[in-house]
């Protein structure tokens, strides 16, 4: 007999985290490694988890969710920082040409 459980958990990521991998995926550059292979295995891996987390974004996975450090919820990764977040808050709802 085959038993199947499923758990349902959602999965949190701080955009701390998704930052700091992004920054990884740019740069092999650190006097943290000892070896110059160590930076390019990171950028490569730091990259793969960085396309993987906005492909699951962009497909609205629900069992994911970015927060803020304010503990503010994302449902996507586009706009990372807590000042991106504030700019396109204060944009989308002062579209109206209203200026105070």
């Amino acid at each position: 007999m085959i038993v199947t459980v499923t758990i349902n958990v959602t999965v949190i990521i701080v955009t701390v985290v998704i930052n700091e991998l992004d920054g990884l995926s740019r740069s092999i550059q650190s006097p943290r490694y000892s070896h110059p292979e160590q930076g390019i295995i990171v950028q490569a891996e730091s990259r793969l988890a960085v396309e993987f987390l906005e492909a699951e974004f962009e497909a609205r996975n629900h069992r994911l969710c970015a927060l803020t450090q304010a503990g503010t919820e994302l449902d996507t990764i586009t706009y990372r920082s807590e000042e991106a977040q504030m700019i396109v808050c204060y944009s989308t709802s002062h579209s109206s040409g209203y200026r105070h």
